[in-house]
C-alpha cells in the first residue's frame, strides 16, 4: 500500500515533471526522487513512464542554474541595473579617454627627458590599459547579465 500510495505521489510528480510543470527537482529531492522512481516506481509502473520520467529528470539536471542565463534589463533587480548603467559610464570616459590621447599623445610629468622610444612604448602602455579596462567593464556587464556576479 505505501509502495502504491508513493508510486502515485510519484508518476504524478512525474507528470508534471515531464510536462514542465515542476522545473526545479530540489522542490522534489533529485536523490529521492531517482531513488524512488528506479525503487518503487519501476516494479509498478509502464516502461514507457519510467523512460520518460528519467529522461525529464535528465533534462532538468542539464538546464543551467537560474541566473546563468543572460537576461534582458528588465529582469535585474534595481542593483544590477544601477551597476550595469555605471559600468556603462565607466566604458564612455574611457573609450573618451582613449580617443582624446590617440588624437593627444602627452607625456607623463618626469619622462620629458626620456628617450622617443620609452615614451611612445609608455604611451601604448597607457592605451592598452584602458582598452583592458574597457573590456573588464564589459565582460563585467555580461557577468551581472548572465547572474554570475550580483554588482
Amino acid at each position: 500500500a505505501i509502495i502504491g500510495a508513493v508510486s502515485e505521489g510519484l508518476m504524478e510528480a512525474g507528470s508534471q515533471l515531464a510536462d514542465g510543470g515542476i522545473t526545479d527537482l530540489g522542490a522534489i529531492g533529485e536523490a529521492a526522487l531517482e531513488g524512488a522512481i528506479t525503487g518503487a516506481v519501476v516494479p509498478v509502473a509502464a516502461a514507457g513512464s519510467i523512460g520518460r520520467l528519467l529522461n525529464a529528470a535528465k533534462r532538468l539536471k542539464t538546464q543551467p542554474k537560474a541566473g546563468s542565463v543572460a537576461k534582458g534589463i528588465n529582469e535585474l533587480s534595481t542593483q544590477q541595473q544601477k551597476a550595469i548603467r555605471s559600468l556603462e559610464k565607466q566604458i564612455t570616459k574611457h573609450e573618451k579617454k582613449v580617443q582624446d590621447f590617440k588624437e593627444n599623445p602627452t607625456v607623463r610629468p618626469g619622462m620629458e627627458d626620456l628617450p622617443k622610444e620609452v615614451i611612445e612604448k609608455q604611451q601604448q602602455r597607457r592605451i592598452q590599459h584602458l582598452e583592458t579596462e574597457i573590456n573588464t567593464f564589459k565582460n563585467n556587464i555580461d557577468k551581472i547579465k548572465r547572474g554570475e556576479i550580483d554588482s
